[in-house]
């Protein structure tokens, strides 16, 4: 009933013309979309491993949304602007983080035959191997254990889950990616490990669901700089910055930013915090990309972008499969705004 309830309120928004409202009443400013993976339109997206995924087509449709409604810019177009606060109109930047194959085999046609740019943020360690990041890995094999208890042993902490269904699969998901998020990075493999040996003889990520987890190569990068898009960095290992030392944290900014440039034979001069949130950088790690040479960075903050904000806390609104076109509308003409 619920479901239903936000779907017929959103269809309301779209079709009384509010989201046209909120969005002709706005100032002018930067809407900066996150996105991840675009998969094919016959995916099996299920309820939880596809939540940041959207189809080919749900992508091809919102970016036709955005080209009528928002003048559709690179970033560095929009850290331009920015810096010299001459907006005249709603602009919109399609990023896109990790680094996922499927960016070039079903996102890239898509940016080509609609002539729109997008910055793709990678993360380093990843490309050309055939492993995946650690938080997919944690739900993948949470999914796809046949166990239906799983015990996790820590030095300060002990973990019982019990997967007896997909809703506990799903929570335990959660409470255990969170953990990590918030603990020292010297666990993550410790969890991993017992993990791997509890769930068993399963398919890695990469060979189960290719299209959902394989990455890109570098020549596959290649090609999508040389068609236009802007390649940005994401860290190298994927770890939060929050999770670091200061010295492996300048590792991990550092050999993202060489590895693109060595690869393209350009400057990388953005980038996009993991997870994003605004406790998961400090002033410290901003002081290390000015000092490195980028010119801009990305959170997971919602909102948009106006003259006057710091150029290294730029916001952006995640796009997940679980939008709609009534509610992509919504949220990014500002009709509705997920704190």
């Amino acid at each position: 009933m619920r479901n239903l309830i936000k779907k017929v309120y959103f269809y309301f928004l779209d079709r009384a013309l509010i989201n046209k409202f909120f969005l002709w009443r706005q100032e002018p400013g930067v809407t900066i979309l996150t996105y991840h993976s675009v998969v094919p339109d016959s995916a099996p997206i299920q309820k939880y491993e596809y939540r940041n995924c959207v189809t080919q087509q749900q992508f091809l449709e919102q970016i036709r949304f955005l080209k009528r409604y928002f003048k559709i810019i690179s970033l560095e177009e929009a850290v331009s602007l920015l810096k010299k606060g001459d907006l005249k109109q709603h602009y919109a930047v399609i990023t896109f983080d990790d680094g996922y194959k499927n960016n070039y085999l079903y996102a890239l046609p898509v940016l080509k035959e609609e002539k729109v740019s997008a910055t793709f943020f990678l993360t380093t360690g990843l490309i050309g191997s055939n492993d995946c990041l650690w938080t997919d890995w944690i739900t993948y094999l949470l999914f796809h254990s046949k166990n239906s208890v799983i015990e996790l042993n820590l030095p300060d902490h002990h973990f019982h889950f019990e997967l007896a269904c997909e809703e506990s699969r799903i929570r335990a998901s959660v409470m255990l990616r969170s953990f990590l998020k918030m603990s020292q990075s010297g666990n993550l493999q410790n969890v991993l490990d017992q993990l791997k040996d509890q769930v068993g003889d399963i398919l890695p990520p990469v060979q189960g669901d290719p299209d959902r987890y394989s990455f890109l190569d570098w020549q596959e990068v290649k090609a999508m700089n040389d068609a236009g898009m802007d390649i940005g960095a994401h860290t190298h290992n994927h770890l939060l910055l929050r999770m670091l030392s200061d010295e492996q944290a300048y590792f991990e900014l550092s050999t993202s930013k060489k590895l693109i440039e060595k690869n393209l034979g350009k400057s990388c001069l953005h980038f996009a915090y993991p997870n994003g949130g605004r406790n998961d950088f400090n002033e410290k790690h901003i002081a290390f990309l000015k000092e490195l040479g980028f010119k801009a960075a990305v959170t997971q903050i919602p909102g948009i972008n106006r003259p006057g904000m710091d150029l290294f806390r730029l916001k952006r609104i995640n796009i997940s499969n679980k939008m709609t076109l009534p509610v992509f509308k919504a949220y990014v003409s500002g009709a509705y705004n997920k704190k």
